[in-house]
């Protein structure tokens, strides 16, 4: 017995199998290639549409090397990679502006030979600039060694030698070159002792506390005078320079009279 089918119900009907065999297909435009990619059928792009990019960063290049061409001091490494850009920059004008064509034969491309040009350019100048900052820092290692080697030469070499007492110093600074300072006035039955510390540390405090030496040197008489030597080391060397100061301590020890006097111009006080 037949069913009824309902009236609002949608009836399809596949076609037999027969009438699909032998039927061919009509691929869509575009069908298998990956569309918006250069170089496919779907989405050509013309190398020459990359020209006024080109001509822009080309026209930079020569604009940023014609403004410093005189206020630039052209060293080999400076010219290296100049010459690597402007070969990198010219390879890529000639293939955008001819197409893509290579004078070097079909499907050869010219922008890896721009790219190494560029890169060895780079390399050059970077390598020139470390050799330089190590010779530079050969120099000053240099120059530190012989500004310490000064500084020993402005210190006592040995402690005095007086009958009845023993002095002894050492110098530990902090760096290679310091302002920390000491020296000794010696008379027959006293001896005196100073103390200095520059503000600051390197060359500047070392050059300020070989003022000071000199300084001390014409202040012999004053040996048994602590106030009176600082006062007149204040004296001269007050004014001379502003990029440090100075603080000291001057004792001195009469050995006839057994006795110690000392006077103190902003430094911490001694141990006695």
């Amino acid at each position: 017995m037949g069913r009824s089918i309902p009236e609002d119900t949608l009836v399809t009907e596949s076609p037999p199998t027969s009438q699909l065999e032998g039927a061919t297909s009509v691929p869509s435009p575009g069908h298998g290639k990956t569309p918006g990619w250069p170089g496919s059928a779907g989405a050509a792009v013309s190398p020459r549409k990359n020209a006024p990019a080109v001509t822009v960063n080309f026209a930079a290049f020569l604009a940023v090397v014609v403004a410093n061409w005189r206020a630039t001091r052209w060293t080999p490494g400076i010219a290296a990679a100049l010459s690597g850009c402007a070969i990198f920059l010219v390879l890529a004008a000639f293939e955008t502006y001819t197409g893509g064509t290579s004078f070097l034969g079909p499907g050869v491309s010219l922008e890896p030979i721009g790219v190494l040009a560029a890169v060895w350019g780079l390399g050059f100048l970077v390598a020139e600039r470390g050799l330089a900052s190590e010779r530079r820092l050969v120099a000053v290692s240099h120059e530190l060694e012989t500004a310490r080697r000064i500084q020993r030469s402005i210190l006592p070499t040995e402690a005095p030698r007086v009958p009845g007492a023993t002095v002894a110093a050492r110098l530990l600074p902090m760096t290679e070159v310091a302002g920390d300072f000491y020296d000794f006035l010696v008379a027959d039955d006293a001896v005196g002792i100073l103390v200095a510390d520059v503000s600051g540390h390197g060359v500047p405090a070392a050059i300020v506390a070989s003022m000071v030496k000199i300084a001390l040197a014409s202040e012999g008489e004053c040996l048994l005078d602590p106030g009176l030597l600082l006062t007149r080391l204040n004296r001269a060397l007050s004014g001379k320079f502003d990029i440090a100061y100075i603080t000291a301590v001057y004792a001195c020890v009469d050995l006839r009279e057994r006795k110690l006097i000392y006077s103190s111009a902003g430094h911490p006080s001694p141990l006695v």
